[in-house]
This record gives structure tokens, sequence and C-alpha cells, in this order.
């Protein structure tokens, strides 16, 4: 048997007392069972740990319809980042393609799109398409324009990836390929680009989760997405910690989930490229 002392558990167990009224004398001793003491200490850190201010906000961030308003949030932030794939693919793969075939002109122009692009901050560059062009007459709505603006920073960075790919191809492939008679776009389409894949393929996969971490700056744009929901939210519940803690939560849910995809793509074109680059040995004829 133990005994405790008034009303505060302690943390170690031992003799203890339990403390009468003043007007009582003397001081008794009221035994208690170790369970009992252990039990009643827990549940008193439970209830204390259920009164925190920041446990009562998270859970009225995540009650109500604010878990609503989250769900479209993320849908616009995955649009935002799929249709700014689709527009970095385009400009990014051409670019790259001019880039490393090295068109006089063309090509010039391309690698003047990439410095600039990757000098300028993104936030800037969101703001010169939507609140600049207006000035030359050219109006577009939130949506197009943090897509444009996006997929365009983005390019620069994809063109940097298909010329590196490219590039990673020996010279010897495209000088095999031209002499069996294909021209340079069969060469590119059938000889180069298959090979090129194994190092394209999952540095576009890390593009993309970049893209979706860079998706929170189109909220100055005005466009609602993760981000942009996240600071209504604060502005009505004024709970910044709680509502950046589930904003942090549903980004890395996203992100590795498309770094677990990554891997499992990296792993399988590196199997096949293994496969492919085996020489078979001759059988000696007896």
């Amino acid at each position: 048997m133990r005994y405790i002392f008034s009303e505060v558990i302690p943390k170690t167990v031992g003799y203890a007392k339990f403390r009468t009224p003043r007007s009582t004398l003397p001081t008794t001793f009221y035994p208690i069972s170790e369970h009992v003491l252990m039990a009643s200490w827990l549940e008193r850190q439970y209830f204390s740990f259920i009164d925190q201010p920041a446990l009562k906000n998270l859970v009225e961030v995540l009650s109500g319809a604010y878990p609503a308003l989250l769900w479209q949030a993320t849908q616009m932030t995955l649009l935002v980042s799929l249709s700014s794939l689709g527009v970095s693919l385009v400009f990014g793969i051409l670019s790259g393609l001019l880039r490393f075939w090295r068109v006089p002109i063309i090509g010039r122009i391309a690698a003047l799109h990439v410095e600039l692009t990757r000098g300028i901050p993104l936030i800037i560059q969101l703001g010169v398409v939507y609140y600049g062009l207006p000035s030359l007459h050219i109006v577009l709505d939130a949506f197009p324009a943090g897509v444009l603006a996006l997929g365009l920073y983005s390019a620069a960075y994809v063109s940097e990836i298909v010329r590196g790919g490219l590039a990673s191809v020996p010279v010897g492939q495209h000088e095999a390929a031209r002499s069996v008679g294909l021209s340079r776009v069969q060469t590119m389409r059938l000889v180069v680009l298959p090979q090129s894949m194994v190092f394209i393929l999952p540095a576009l996969g890390n593009e993309y989760i970049s893209l979706i971490l860079g998706s929170s700056l189109v909220s100055s744009v005005t466009i609602t997405e993760l981000f942009r929901q996240g600071g209504m939210i604060i502005s009505k519940t004024y709970s910044n910690f709680e509502v950046y803690l589930v904003l942090a939560v549903v980004y890395f849910a996203i992100t590795y989930s498309l770094t677990l995809l990554v891997r499992a793509l990296e792993r399988r074109l590196s199997r096949g490229r293994a496969y492919s680059l085996e020489v078979p040995t001759k059988r000696r004829v007896m």
C-alpha cells in the first residue's frame, strides 16, 4: 500500500499524506494503491492536455466547414500544378531541343529565356504577367495568368533537364544512326529520346514536386489555392500555428506520395537500362 499527499499526484510514487482541513488535527494518512495513484495522475495529465488552447484551435480548424474548404483548395493547387506542368513541358521540351541542336537565332532566344527566368523570382514574374500585361492591353484572368507565369518559370528548368538528358547520350549513337540513313528527327525520335528518358523522366517528376510547392505563390494573383485558403481561415479563427500545421501536413502528404512514385520510376528505369546495356556472350561452338 502507498500513500497520497493532497490532490496533486507526485511524479515519483512514495509515501505521502492526505491533508485534511486545518481545523482537523492531527494530519491523517490515507492509504491508496499504486495503480489507482498512476491512473489518477494519467487522468489529470489527459484533461490538462485537452484543455490546451492549441489543441482546441486545431479541433476547431478540423471541424465545421473548414475541411471542405481546404479540400477544394487542395484540388485547386493540384489543378494549377498540372496545368503549369503542361505549359512547362511544351515550352521546355521545345526550348531544350532548340538549344541542343544549337539553332542559330531561336536557340539563343531560348537560352536567354532560361537565363532570365532563372534569375528573376517567381513572385515578380507573377506580378508582371497579372498586373503588368494589362498596361499593354493584354488582360488575363487570375487562373490563366498564374498558370502561364508558373509554367514559363518551370519551362526554364525543364529545358535544362531535356538538354542535359539529350547530352547524356553518347555522340557515337548519333553518328551510328546518321550512318544508316536516319534523318536528324528520326535519330532523335528513335535513338536518342528512348535512351535519354532514363534521365529525363525522374527529373521531370522532381520538377512537378517543385511546381506544387511553388504553386503557393499564385495566391498573390488572387487564386484561392491551399495557401490562400489557409490565410482566409486564419483571418476568421486567428489560429496561425494550427492552420499552418495543417497546411504543412497536406503539402507533405502530396509531395511525399509523388516522391515515392518518382523513386519507383527511377528504380524501374534503372533496371531497364541495366538490362539493355547487357552484352550477350557468344556461345562456343563445339
